[in-house]
């Protein structure tokens, strides 16, 4: 929280800052910033309004500075498996990069349940015996970008939207016959994307600057006009990207037979002879 006043005016003392609930319970105070910003020990976990209160100096005078913030949970969803003749159960791994909880609702309960989770490891979440049929799993926080990995391998689950996750650098879907188009637009923090073993259509990522592995092997449903846009994509960025070691693009057993196009953009000839994704240090293996 960062006190700010016109540029012809200067703040000559701070006073603590005071942050309130909606219903005036003290949340936390803050004595005094540091370089003008006063900074939260402790996470604020529940939605709601919150009140924050300091009083400045100016010019001798004592001014008090109220604002109400607004608080919401971001939000990651997928599917479960639709399947009318097994119970469906939720399961998927997280890592953190600091210790807090994560809030989850499985379609069946009546509210959300807080998982603890911890930095450093990977953090199982599962819930058992969900009610026949597709079901929606929602994780909520107030702030998602502290989420840095996420897992889920052997399960028929789609629809994700994973736009929170703005810092997330790990993201493995694997064998999950995830189908259709996957659009990861966004998600520019990633620098490992392990999709093998789906029935994806498509994908979009967007620019990943420190991208080193992108695994869409085994997803037999990409066609040659797919397989070419995302290649087209990575190529606008060869550039640019931070990685000094090599990319590796693994599509095998993707398209059956590569087009001359695909082959030319991932080798370098024809209309892309000599600034080919191999001559970037892309590496695509088909």
């Amino acid at each position: 929280y960062q006190v700010g006043v016109e540029s012809n005016l200067s703040i000559e003392a701070y006073g603590a800052l005071t942050v309130t609930d909606a219903a005036g319970n003290a949340f936390e105070t803050i004595a005094t910033p540091n370089n003008e910003v006063y900074t939260l020990t402790n996470e604020i976990k529940l939605p709601g309004k919150y009140f924050f209160s300091v009083e400045i100096t100016i010019d001798g005078e004592l001014y008090k500075i109220n604002e109400v913030v607004h608080v919401e949970r971001q939000q990651v969803s997928f599917l479960t498996k639709n399947d009318a003749s097994i119970m469906a159960y939720a399961s998927f791994e997280i890592r953190p990069s600091v210790n807090t909880e994560i809030y989850c609702y499985f379609e069946h309960t009546d509210d959300f349940t807080a998982f603890p989770i911890s930095a450093g490891t990977m953090n199982l979440i599962q819930a058992n015996q969900l009610p026949y049929g597709k079901k929606q799993v929602l994780l909520e926080k107030v702030c998602l970008d502290g989420i840095l990995e996420f897992y889920i391998e052997g399960q028929n689950y789609s629809d994700f939207k994973l736009d929170a996750f703005r810092n997330l650098e790990k993201l493995w879907i694997e064998n999950c016959n995830l189908p259709g188009y996957l659009n990861l637009f966004g998600l520019s923090k990633l620098k490992n994307v392990q999709l093998s073993g789906n029935q994806l259509t498509g994908l979009r990522i967007g620019f990943m600057p420190d991208l080193y592995a992108l695994n869409i092997s085994d997803n037999t449903t990409i066609t040659n006009d797919a397989l070419l846009e995302l290649l087209k994509e990575v190529w606008q960025y060869r550039k640019v990207y931070q990685n000094t070691n090599p990319i590796y693009i693994n599509a095998l057993n993707t398209v059956a037979i590569p087009s001359a196009e695909v082959l030319a953009i991932a080798n370098g000839t024809g209309a892309y002879a000599g600034d080919g994704l191999a001559q970037n240090n892309i590496i695509v293996t088909i």
